[in-house]
């Protein structure tokens, strides 16, 4: 006989089973050794490989050749006290295709304090990824200065991040802060600047479609900073 409390049981039961399969983010199990153990439907998305590719070591594939030693070095120095870490990398799936994905990765700990595997997300964050190397290749282009200076940040503002690429250049004339967003619109001679005006009203584009917004505060003489903010993923 089906009780009212089993058949809560059971539909909270489904739900978690349900819930990583159809998260909007890669999840994945491993063991101490780093074999993965569980990988989500999301996780298949990212990297282009299946369930049975992905088992054991088989993930290292999607990993950038240039980036797993990165991967490999932060692993092995996490302590059973720390919470949490994260980093940024490049997968690559079987066609070529390289996908820039933020890692957050929590250690598994047993009953008696000892790392027994790692569980943890990937989000897909390559069109961020994107802006920010416009927004640095925008500040190269115009900086003035050999020794000059290009600064990038983040900040966690809750629901959002945000992010600064601040350069110490001569800055943009106050006369173009309304129209360096405009597309096709360059601020220098064609034979002098590339013309990044279609690049950022691209990047203006994907940060507002993606729920956030985007800003520069160019005051002439004292450097260019440029700020985005990008919305938090969340695991439905």
């Amino acid at each position: 006989m089906v009780t009212a409390t089993n058949q809560t049981i059971f539909k909270s039961d489904r739900r978690f089973v349900t819930l990583p399969q159809k998260a909007l983010v890669g999840i994945f199990c491993t063991d101490v050794s780093g074999n993965c153990i569980y990988v989500n439907e999301r996780w298949y998305e990212i990297s282009g490989l299946s369930l049975k590719q992905s088992l054991g070591q088989g993930w290292r594939v999607a990993v950038h050749p240039d980036d797993l030693p990165l991967i490999e070095a932060q692993t092995q120095k996490i302590l059973p006290d720390e919470k949490a870490f994260k980093t940024e990398f490049r997968l690559h799936n079987p066609q070529g295709k390289i996908t820039w994905v933020l890692l957050e990765s929590v250690v598994e700990i047993d009953d008696h304090g000892q790392i027994i595997g790692y569980i943890g997300t990937l989000v897909d964050i390559t069109e961020r990824h994107q802006i920010e190397e416009v927004l640095i290749s925008n500040v190269i282009n115009h900086h003035t200065r050999a020794d000059g200076r290009v600064k990038i940040s983040v900040r966690d503002l809750g629901k959002y991040y945000e992010f600064t690429v601040a350069d110490d250049g001569t800055g943009i004339p106050v006369e173009y802060h309304n129209k360096i967003f405009v597309i096709f619109l360059t601020l220098e001679p064609r034979d002098r600047k590339e013309n990044t005006g279609m690049e950022l009203a691209i990047a203006k584009k994907v940060v507002e479609t993606e729920g956030g917004a985007i800003k520069s505060e160019p005051v002439s003489g004292t450097g260019s900073t440029f700020r985005f903010t990008w919305i938090k993923r969340s695991l439905e």
